[in-house]
């Protein structure tokens, strides 16, 4: 993450110019100083839009204690956020500095700091459980690098809201892994007269820390849930087995679960159920979020299946108290063979045949993936010269 493209305020004498500018738009609705940062502006322009009073001295709580103590034990971010910030905690009480950790939603989970400068802004309710979105409390340093998806500093008059104007705030947001979806942000507020360029180069070290432990976290995790599903596979030797993480993602799979629904190894890199087996993508979620099992029967159409119709059971996985990802057992229900005969035939030619090159003409294992005799591939193999 970089902050050699943000244009930071020009010092604390810059503020009074900024003031009288905030008074003039705020009467107006007009950005006339040239001594407002373009994108200073631009925010003040939507939060007039969006109705923002820019009277508001106080932010709104929406995480209630309980609330934030369950996001504290199961949330990656926080998980991660919070050793991280814990550990800045001696170095940062000299500093007249706070540094609080947000959710993509701006909505802090976590401050650590300079104690009396926390009480100080427990009177904006720049604490734990408040709500400092961009488009609910306009510019600052937690909703606006979110916003915008860079870091981003906001000083004194800057903010558009009257009750943060005394604080300069240096924002930076917290990608995943990827770096294509912000997770949140973190930010460092201390009084407007202590402004400096060297916060903010802390600001983005920090976030980036937090997103390097996210990524621990999650390896660590995704390692155990590999360890537990083949567990699962183990305890289903005649049925599909799929285990994904708790965002759907593939991580194990069983040889027969990718031949019923007549898959290949590459069609799991990098896919998730929705993706992949839309079919099955509410029902897997319903599982995650209610952590029970689940049931379904999928019908599909016989030229994907032999069998045509599957019992699917969605099973919850659990490691040490927290869902860390599911199972999917695909069980065949055989149809009806007298009804669907020679519709068998013609399909069944076409998935034994792909079935034994992908097996490299094992018998034994196409048999047992398609849930049919030995001998029927035999004679099939023999009658089509395969």
């Amino acid at each position: 993450m970089r902050q050699d493209n943000i244009t930071f305020p020009i010092g604390i004498e810059a503020n009074t110019d900024v003031g009288r500018a905030w008074e003039t738009f705020v009467g107006i609705g007009e950005v006339g100083s040239t001594k407002v940062r373009e994108v200073i502006g631009k925010s003040w322009v939507r939060s007039r839009e969006l109705g923002i009073h820019p009277n508001i001295e106080r932010a709104p709580t929406v995480i209630t204690s309980d609330e934030l103590e369950e996001k504290i034990k199961t949330e990656d971010l926080a998980l991660a956020g919070l050793t991280c910030l814990d550990k800045l905690s001696d170095i940062l009480y000299n500093t007249q500095h706070v540094v609080v950790l947000a959710n993509a939603h701006g909505q802090i989970l976590h401050s650590v700091g300079h104690q009396q400068i926390q009480n100080e802004l427990e009177k904006i309710n720049f604490r734990p459980g408040g709500d400092w979105s961009e488009n609910i409390v306009g510019p600052n340093g937690v909703g606006t690098p979110i916003a915008l998806g860079r870091p981003e500093v906001v000083m004194g008059y800057e903010h558009y809201c009257k009750g943060w104007q005394p604080w300069v705030c240096y924002g930076a947001p917290i990608f995943n892994a990827m770096g294509n979806n912000i997770l949140g942000s973190i930010d460092i507020t201390g009084p407007v007269e202590r402004i400096n360029k060297e916060t903010m180069a802390l600001t983005i070290s920090i976030a980036e820390s937090v997103q390097s432990r996210i990524s621990v976290i999650q390896f660590h995790r995704r390692e155990v849930l590999r360890e537990l599903g083949k567990q699962i596979i183990n305890r289903w030797p005649n049925d599909g087995v799929f285990i994904l993480d708790e965002n759907g993602s593939f991580v194990e799979y069983n040889t027969k679960a990718k031949y019923q629904l007549h898959l290949n190894s590459s069609s799991f890199l990098n896919k998730t159920i929705s993706e992949l087996i839309p079919s099955l993508s509410n029902s897997f979620f319903d599982c995650i979020k209610n952590k029970s099992d689940a049931d379904i029967t999928l019908h599909l159409d016989q030229k994907i299946s032999n069998t045509g119709e599957f019992r699917i059971n969605f099973q919850p996985i659990i490691n040490r108290g927290r869902l860390i990802g599911a199972a999917i057992i695909v069980k065949n229900i055989p149809f009806n063979m007298d009804k669907n005969c020679s519709a068998f035939r013609e399909i069944g030619d076409d998935l034994i045949k792909q079935t034994l090159e992908e097996t490299k003409q094992n018998l034994s294992l196409t048999a047992r993936i398609l849930g049919i005799d030995r001998s029927t591939i035999y004679r099939r193999r023999r009658k089509h010269n395969w």
